[in-house]
């Protein structure tokens, strides 16, 4: 039985599935071999286990350090930007009937995400002086997460007339709001 349990990097992007499953297999052919002792196997099974946690917990830590950054900076970021990014998702909320939590929220489930994409959108195109950045910061996320979500918006307006007409009147309901709070 090998020491190492290699993973091809293609494999990566499985989220672990592929490393389980080649120690399965590793294991039942070392089990099926009467030359190796079980305890070879269970003492090889348990390492790479320990091994996977501790890489796991690393990463977990890393995310939450950066998370933690971008909720700092999020702080110190003025209080206009603040603001018209809310009334950004305040305006995709109510259209969407759900709560403005939701979409600032870390749900990755379609019913969000959607809605937060168009907050992306409405925040950058109806106030273009905000920095993708800035947008970013105020949702706690990267902001290749905010051009990622308003490049998708911008596919699906290309290629469907009345998802754009529903936009553009969430931007103008934005504008008007704007307007009237002076934000």
């Amino acid at each position: 039985m090998n020491t190492e349990c290699a993973v091809p990097e293609h494999a990566q992007v499985l989220g672990g599935v592929y490393w389980i499953r080649h120690l399965v297999a590793e294991t039942e052919q070392a089990l099926a071999d009467p030359m190796v002792s079980r305890r070879d196997v269970i003492d090889r099974v348990l390492r790479v286990l320990r091994t996977r946690v501790r890489e796991v917990e690393a990463q977990h830590q890393e995310r939450s350090r950066s998370a933690a950054k971008r909720a700092a900076a999020a702080t110190q970021l003025p209080a206009f930007v603040v603001a018209r990014v809310r009334l950004a998702v305040d305006v995709a909320a109510k259209h969407y009937h759900i709560d403005p939590r939701g979409i600032m929220g870390s749900s990755r489930q379609r019913v969000v995400a959607l809605p937060r994409h168009v907050a992306f959108w409405l925040a950058r195109k109806a106030f273009p002086d905000l920095t993708l950045l800035q947008i970013a910061l105020v949702f706690v996320r990267d902001h290749s997460t905010v051009m990622h979500g308003i490049t998708k918006i911008d596919d699906r307006m290309y290629r469907d007339a009345e998802f754009r007409a529903t936009v553009g009147t969430l931007r103008d309901t934005l504008e008007a709001r704007a307007a009237r709070e002076r934000v």
